[in-house]
Formats: C-alpha cells, sequence, structure tokens
C-alpha cells in the first residue's frame, strides 16, 4: 500500500531555495485548518487492495506465440497490485484466471503494465506494444462491451504504450469507446444492475454497485486528464453525484482516499478548462480576473480536503493549481506588464514545487517510475516554464542563480518518467539538453507566452515545444555552414532589444564549413531530433511538429 513518507527527502537533487514554496504551503494547507476536519469512521470501499495469494496458481496464458507461466502471471499480477493499482484502483477482483474469462483484454492490458517495469522476459513488453493494440480494437468491435473491456481501455489510457505518437495516440478514442458502453450499461447512475439499463444485450446482472461506481470515476479521470493532454476542449461534464454511493455518505477524498482527492482535482479541472475554452472562443488571451477567481475557488476546494497533506495528495493539489496558473502564459494584450512578471514567477514556483515534490516521491517510492500518464504531463509542463522562465528577462536574480540545480532537476524528472528509450519523456528529456546546452546562442526569449490559446489544458506543451523546434531548427541550419541559424538568432535578438550572448569562437567554422573545434553544436544529434520527433516539412515549407503525445 501507498504510504507516503513524512520525512524529508535527502535526494541530492532537491535541495534548492524553492523548496521552502512547498514547506510553506504544507503548513499552511494541513495546520490552518487542521482543527476543521474532525475524523471520520473507514470508508466503506478500499482502494489498497494488496493482492491476496490465490489457492491455487493462475492458468498459464498464451497471446499469439508468446505463452506465460503460471509463475509468471502470478509475478506480475502481484507487481501491478502492489506497485500500480492505488494510483487507479478501477479493477476490484485480483484473481487473473477471473479476469481472463471476463476479459482476456484486461488480463492483457495488466501483464502490459506490471512488464513495461517489472518484465522477467525481456521481450514480452515489446510483444505486447505490437500485438495487445489489436486485441483491443477487436474486442471493442463487437459492443455491448462488458465493464472489464471498459476496465482494460481506462488501464490503457492511464499507462499508454510507449510507441504512441500524437496523431496516433487511441486514448481519446478509448475514452469515448468507455464513455458509451458505461453509460449504455448505466454506470452513470452509480449502479451495476439498474433496472433501466440492465435489459437485453446489456444484461450483466453480477456487476456491483462499488465496481461501477470505481469504473464511472476512472472513465471520469481519464476522460479529463486525456482531454488536457491532447488541448482539446474537455467532455461534458459527467462528474455527478452517482460515485457518492462509493462514499457511504462521505466526502471521496475522506472515504477513498488518495483516488477520492484525484477524483475532486479533476473535477474542478474540468470546469475549469471548460471556463477557458468559452473565453478563449470570445478574444486573443486569458484575463488575471477570470484567473482570480478560479484560483479563489481551488482555494475554498483545497480547504475542504485539508486532511489530505500526504505528498501524493499535495502532489495532486499542487498539478491542478500548476495547471491554472499555466493560463497566465496567454494572456491579453492588454495585460499589465508587472502583473504578467509576477504571475509568470508564481507559475515558475508552482513548477519547481511540482519537481521537487515529484523526485522526493521516487526517492522514497519511485513514483515517477509507476506514475500514471497524467503525471508525466505535468512533469512536461513544469519543465517547459522552468526552461522558459529562465531563457526570459522574467527570472529573478535568485532563480538565475539557482538555474543549473532547476534544470538538472527537471531532467532528472523527465528520465524518472521514460520506460524506454525513445518513448516520449526521453525524446523531451533529449530535446531540453539540446535546447540548454544551446541557450548562449539563442535569442532572449522577451516573455514566456504561448501561442496555442485554445489548446486548452495543453498551452504550455504545445506553445513550447513548438518554439524549441524552431530555435533548434534554426540551429541546425546554421550547423551546415548556411549561418541561418546563429544569424537567425542574433536578429531575433536585436528585434527584441537583446544581444545573442555567445562568443565569437563559438560559432567559427573551419574550412569547407566544417564544424570548429568547441562549437556548441557539434555534439547535437540532428537525426535524432528529426526522426524522433516526427518533424517534417508541411505546406509552404512550414515543419509540423507532430511528436507531441
Amino acid at each position: 500500500m501507498f504510504r507516503p513518507s513524512k520525512t524529508q527527502s535527502t535526494h541530492p537533487l532537491s535541495r534548492q531555495p524553492e523548496a521552502f514554496l512547498l514547506q510553506d504551503f504544507r503548513f499552511r494547507f494541513h495546520f490552518r485548518f487542521r482543527a476543521q476536519a474532525p475524523r471520520t469512521p473507514p470508508a466503506p470501499f478500499r482502494t489498497d487492495r494488496l493482492r491476496v495469494p490465490a489457492a491455487s496458481p493462475a492458468q498459464p496464458r498464451a497471446l499469439g506465440s508468446k505463452v506465460l507461466s503460471s509463475e509468471d502471471i502470478d509475478i506480475y499480477f502481484d507487481r501491478y497490485f502492489e506497485y500500480f493499482h492505488h494510483y487507479f484502483p478501477i479493477v476490484r477482483s485480483q484473481d487473473p484466471d477471473k479476469l481472463y474469462r471476463l476479459s482476456p483484454v484486461l488480463f492483457w492490458a495488466i501483464i502490459a503494465v506490471a512488464s513495461r517495469r517489472y518484465a522477467k522476459d525481456s521481450t514480452l513488453f515489446s510483444f505486447l506494444i505490437e500485438n495487445l493494440p489489436k486485441e483491443v480494437w477487436s474486442a471493442v468491435a463487437n459492443p455491448p462491451l462488458s465493464i472489464s473491456t471498459i476496465n482494460a481501455l481506462l488501464l490503457l489510457c492511464t499507462w499508454p504504450l510507449p510507441s504512441l505518437r500524437f496523431l496516433t495516440d487511441p486514448s481519446s478514442s478509448y475514452v469515448a469507446i468507455a464513455q458509451n458502453a458505461a453509460l449504455a450499461l448505466g454506470f452513470h447512475t452509480g449502479r451495476g444492475t439498474h433496472p433501466e439499463f440492465c435489459i437485453g444485450p446489456n444484461r450483466q446482472t453480477d456487476i456491483t454497485d462499488e465496481e461501477a461506481c470505481f469504473t464511472w470515476m476512472g472513465y471520469n479521470i481519464q476522460a479529463q486528464r486525456v482531454a488536457s493532454s491532447n488541448g482539446v476542449p474537455p467532455p461534458a461534464g459527467f462528474f455527478n453525484n452517482a460515485v457518492n454511493r462509493a462514499a457511504g455518505g462521505r466526502s471521496l477524498p475522506d472515504a477513498l482516499g488518495y483516488f477520492g482527492l484525484l477524483y475532486e482535482m479533476q473535477k474542478f479541472s474540468n470546469r475549469l478548462n471548460r471556463t477557458m475554452f468559452s473565453v478563449a472562443e470570445e478574444g486573443e488571451g486569458i484575463g488575471d480576473s477570470v484567473i482570480q477567481l478560479l484560483e479563489d475557488e481551488l482555494n475554498k476546494l483545497r480547504q475542504l480536503q485539508a486532511r489530505h497533506s500526504s505528498d501524493l495528495d499535495l502532489f495532486t493539489i499542487l498539478a491542478v493549481q500548476f495547471e491554472l496558473q499555466s493560463y497566465h502564459f496567454v494572456p491579453l494584450s492588454t495585460a499589465d506588464k508587472s502583473t504578467f512578471r509576477q504571475n509568470a514567477n508564481r507559475a515558475y514556483s508552482t513548477a519547481q514545487a511540482l519537481i521537487n515534490l515529484s523526485l522526493r516521491l521516487e526517492a522514497s517510492h519511485r513514483f515517477l517510475h509507476h506514475a500514471p500518464q497524467h503525471v508525466f504531463r505535468t512533469v512536461l509542463d513544469a519543465s517547459t516554464v522552468i526552461f522558459d522562465m529562465l531563457q526570459s528577462a522574467h527570472a529573478t536574480d535568485l532563480e538565475l542563480a539557482n538555474a543549473e540545480v532547476s534544470v538538472k532537476n527537471a531532467q532528472e524528472a523527465l528520465r524518472r518518467c521514460s520506460v524506454q528509450d525513445g518513448d516520449f519523456a526521453m525524446r523531451v528529456l533529449r530535446m531540453t539538453e539540446s535546447y540548454w546546452s544551446l541557450r548562449h546562442i539563442m535569442a532572449p526569449l522577451e516573455a514566456p507566452i504561448s501561442n496555442y490559446p485554445h489548446r486548452t489544458g495543453a498551452v504550455l506543451a504545445f506553445g513550447t515545444l513548438r518554439r524549441w523546434k524552431k530555435e533548434l531548427d534554426q540551429a541546425r541550419m546554421g550547423q551546415s555552414g548556411t549561418g541561418a541559424g546563429v544569424g537567425a538568432g542574433a536578429g531575433a535578438a536585436a528585434a527584441s532589444g537583446g544581444t545573442a550572448s555567445m562568443p565569437a569562437t563559438d560559432v567559427s567554422t573551419a574550412p569547407g564549413g566544417a564544424v570548429a573545434a568547441g562549437d556548441p553544436l557539434q555534439d547535437i544529434d540532428w537525426s535524432m531530433l528529426m526522426d524522433d520527433f516526427d518533424w517534417s516539412a508541411g505546406g509552404g515549407g512550414e515543419p509540423n511538429f507532430l511528436g507531441l503525445s
């Protein structure tokens, strides 16, 4: 069971002045409202189930040419329920044979999640990456779907296969299918066998209310996180009262712990992004007054959850606070510059707190090693703010003094999120390493503003990574001997009133256009950047960034 540490981390990358922000947040959050939070009885539904050993070993199973022994299946199920289940506890049975009978796809999805970090056979995970999607599409082609198949779709949204790319990511399709199937079974009522829905081909009389509530909660959480990751309007507000049946009359966080808190935070995120989408439709940016109103609402919600102050709880709350603050980077053209600077620095402090907290959780519980995809996306967004602020004129002297530590922390968090070489986390890590190594020849960033206000929930990832790509591409062109990259950077710097801070020797080339010794571009693997990030020329020579996932 996940038991967050109460002690201060000794992780070597988490010691920096910004840690005081997190300590202050914890103090105000936990102690200010402690007296208002009386103790309550135990929760009716447990979310922290450790797998109980079965009376007999699991039956061997095969998927195509890959055969798993009874021993291997038990090991993978043990790993899943010990290390992954508590982050997204929608699977309420622990019996491999039962789950296989109900839905082979769910069985193999659990094996895939466990084998991403604990594969006994080095070829198993790559085999599942190639073959599991075929099984999924075959299973959903014949509705109505069982609750087990719905859960399989949601697990594959929570821990997607690392081969995905943004334009081919099936998560949004999985969520849409899960929504339709869950509604058809009446899970939005909070009942597993509602007489008005349990009819005809949907007559599945063995679904408990607990199973229905957890699956409905899981759908809502993933529907919101997938929408935010893709930068599209969130789904309809299905965060209804049906899930309260799982809480036994108590608040969801009190009854269900972390999973209940995650649900409440995504409920707020849904309302936040629906509001921001409506505002973005009306203008070219987001006004400070809109953000402030929502921040006040979040503070009230946070007060109600004062008892939940573990590191994992704090990360969940800070992630939503940072998601709200990210809209400061799509300001109105009339925004006051000093106010924007203050807001940007607040977001920077929150980003650092998130990175430091994730590393502390990683040191104590291998949090990033096992965490869902939405945790990585939070780390990614926080990293983009850290890099952009340090490259802009808005960073404070203290932030600049600790720049190297902040960058190393962000890169370490990205590295810990990576499942295998070449996945999205690793590609972004390599991009940050290239970008930071070339910062001295790039134009200073006048203001860390995103040009993607309509990408609700992903304004930072889309805006920042696209701009980084263009700047690295200019540097690549400069490396080829044309001087385009350096010249473009210097020209942009002059236009913004800045200077390109780079010694002349750094941009010199040897006779014949070869890269001179000491050139910071010579160690950059440009073919990797072009291939791994799927950059190609579109209409009018405009590069298309297809690597975001």
